[in-house]
């Protein structure tokens, strides 16, 4: 989709929500009242409709993370984007600000930092907007949450959180 093309802005930037925000174009069907998609139905509508765009996704996550192509060839960023964005799609992040935002924070604190508790929790809430999640998760969590995620984040890759997407 168009929304990943164009200006690439570093991880900053859309960690502190100043790059310009625009939901993921002609990603779910359109409305219709006779057609009632769950929301895993949806979810994997969204990310079949991303996987064109994986190349393009990688490539800013590579330009906002500032990753060497010798420490990330371009295979491996594949493959990571991928898991990245099954669970991106899996948390309902559905802004191009939030899903490259997800993709930052999984290479600043490994893959799988979804998984500790207080970022899980937040990531569960119903209550939230449908955009700008990533930057209200990072200024709603304490400053002293994120150096504990950053020790303490399994390693290892993360667990498919869609299955038969990809």
């Amino acid at each position: 989709p168009e929304g990943f093309g164009g200006d690439r802005p570093n991880a900053a930037r859309w960690i502190n929500g100043r790059a310009r925000r625009r939901s993921i174009p002609n990603c779910l069907p359109p409305e219709n009242p006779m057609l009632k998609l769950d929301q895993l139905e949806m979810q994997r509508t969204l990310r079949l409709n991303l996987v064109q765009s994986e190349p393009q996704i990688a490539d800013i996550v590579r330009q906002s993370c500032d990753l060497d192509e010798a420490a990330w060839p371009q295979d491996q960023l594949l493959a990571h984007t991928r898991r990245g964005l099954d669970q991106a799609i899996g948390w309902n992040l559905t802004t191009q600000e939030d899903v490259i935002g997800f993709l930052v924070l999984r290479h600043q604190f490994g893959e799988r930092f979804d998984e500790f508790p207080a970022v899980r929790k937040f990531l569960s809430r119903s209550d939230l907007p449908p955009d700008n999640r990533i930057q209200l998760m990072m200024l709603t969590l304490p400053l002293g949450i994120w150096d504990v995620v950053k020790r303490r984040t399994p390693k290892g890759l993360s667990a498919p959180t869609l299955t038969g997407t990809t």
